[in-house]
């Protein structure tokens, strides 16, 4: 039997949760992702693994191939996360879906805390819960602070805002209640959970946060979420799109000023890659346009030193790039 003929998983026959497991480029981290799934205190799930066409699927396939017995794997095209968890909501047998990207991984109560949730109010579509950033396997700070960027409940208007921002690996939801909302939009390979999300909680859609700590959320240099200038395009197109709905004036000044500093970020990006490339007209146009948006010192500052000492301040960043390069290869 092949590995891709793999249907039946060992944990559970009759699962609750369905663990989505989209994989494209990862392999050395896919690993230590299935054994934090493994490790969990809570037993009645399935594991299904999407490798969404990754040109390294002779190397993943051996990784996989001590947990066939745990695993349901599908092989597909290469058509983006949201194409590759679509497929294994599909195929899904679980009440619930949690999503795990295959370079991040659970703490052991995850699922368990979880599904604890969604079961004492039947009213809650998804949960999702606080994280850890990991560069390298070392722990840097928690995603959401107190007070930060993450409410409870969840709101349409908060997370227009990103006063409440959902890490993917931290989600649990209803498997019925993605399929009713039309599952993720594949075109979009960025931004395609923020999206969804936005969606839901459109339709009205019950969410909630737990501000535990339950997943490490590793920051990967490889990965979709490492280009600032694509995820920021990806972010505008999903902030359009929402703007073609019914919605209220508010709402709509939200997306609005959200759009304006996407836009900012933007620029920021282009400026730090104009001063890379000593084009340093291209970074003093970009850094005015961003400071037109985000009243920020740091770009005053830039924008006098590139002005006045282009030479001399190009420089500088050049070398605090390659530090900040340097530092993150020997983490």
């Amino acid at each position: 039997m092949g590995l891709s003929e793999i249907r039946v998983s060992k944990i559970a026959l009759e699962p609750l949760v369905s663990v989505v497991i989209p994989v494209y480029q990862s392999p050395s981290f896919i690993v230590h992702a299935l054994n934090s799934v493994l490790a969990q205190t809570f037993s009645h799930y399935e594991i299904i693994v999407v490798n969404d066409g990754s040109p390294d699927t002779e190397i993943l396939e051996r990784l996989l191939k001590p947990y066939a017995a745990t695993v349901r794997y599908i092989m597909q095209e290469n058509r983006g996360p949201g194409a590759a968890r679509n497929a294994a909501i599909l195929e899904a047998r679980g009440e619930y879906v949690a999503f795990l990207d295959s370079d991040d991984f659970w703490l052991p109560h995850h699922l368990q805390n979880q599904v604890n949730l969604l079961q004492a109010d039947r009213s809650l579509s998804l949960v999702h819960s606080n994280n850890l950033w990991v560069e390298g396997d070392v722990p840097i700070r928690k995603t959401f602070r107190a007070n930060g960027n993450s409410k409870h409940p969840v709101t349409f208007e908060a997370l227009l805002a990103e006063e409440c921002q959902i890490v993917t690996s931290s989600v649990v939801a209803r498997r019925q209640a993605i399929l009713d909302t039309g599952l993720f939009d594949v075109t979009f390979r960025r931004c395609e959970d923020f999206d969804l999300w936005l969606r839901m909680s459109y339709r009205g859609l019950r969410m909630d946060y737990d501000p535990g700590v339950q997943i490490y959320y590793r920051r990967n240099s490889s990965g979709l979420s490492a280009d600032p200038e694509a995820m920021m395009h990806a972010q505008i197109a999903v902030y359009e799109k929402v703007a073609s709905q019914p919605i209220s004036l508010a709402q709509r000044e939200i997306i609005a000023r959200r759009i304006a500093t996407c836009q900012a970020r933007l620029d920021v990006e282009i400026a730090k890659k104009s001063l890379l490339a000593r084009e340093y007209d291209g970074a003093l146009q970009a850094a005015r346009r961003a400071v037109t948006a985000v009243n920020s010192w740091k770009l005053q500052v830039a924008i006098l030193g590139v002005e006045y000492f282009p030479h001399l301040f190009g420089g500088t960043y050049r070398a605090y790039h390659r530090l900040v390069r340097y530092r993150r290869r020997a983490t």
